[in-house]
C-alpha cells in the first residue's frame, strides 16, 4: 500500500516524505521487511520519489536513509544501483 501510494501520488511531497520515512523505519534491521520492500518495487519508489521532489529536503533525507539501510543487505544493494541509486 505504501509503495503503491508513492507511485500514484508522485508529485505530492507529503506522501513521498511519509512513504520514505515509513520504508526506512520498516527496513531498519529487518531482512524480511527489506526483501518485501524490494519485492514491492520499493527501491524504485524511493528513487522516483527523490527525483520527483528534488527540492523537498525531508524527501531527500528520508529517501537517503531508506536506501542506505536497504544497501546493508547485499542482495538488495544491486537493485538500488540498477535503479539509479548510489550515484
Amino acid at each position: 500500500v505504501i509503495v503503491q501510494s508513492m507511485f500514484i501520488h508522485q508529485s505530492c511531497s507529503s506522501i513521498q516524505e511519509c512513504g520514505c520515512v515509513l520504508l526506512w523505519s520498516m527496513s531498519f534491521g529487518d531482512e524480511a521487511n527489506q526483501r518485501a520492500i524490494e519485492d514491492a518495487f520499493g527501491v524504485a519508489a524511493i528513487i522516483t520519489s527523490m527525483t520527483s521532489n528534488p527540492e523537498h529536503q525531508k524527501v531527500q533525507e528520508f529517501g537517503c536513509g531508506a536506501l542506505h539501510t536497504l544497501c546493508h543487505n547485499p542482495a538488495i544493494r544491486q537493485t538500488v544501483v540498477s535503479n539509479g541509486g548510489g550515484g
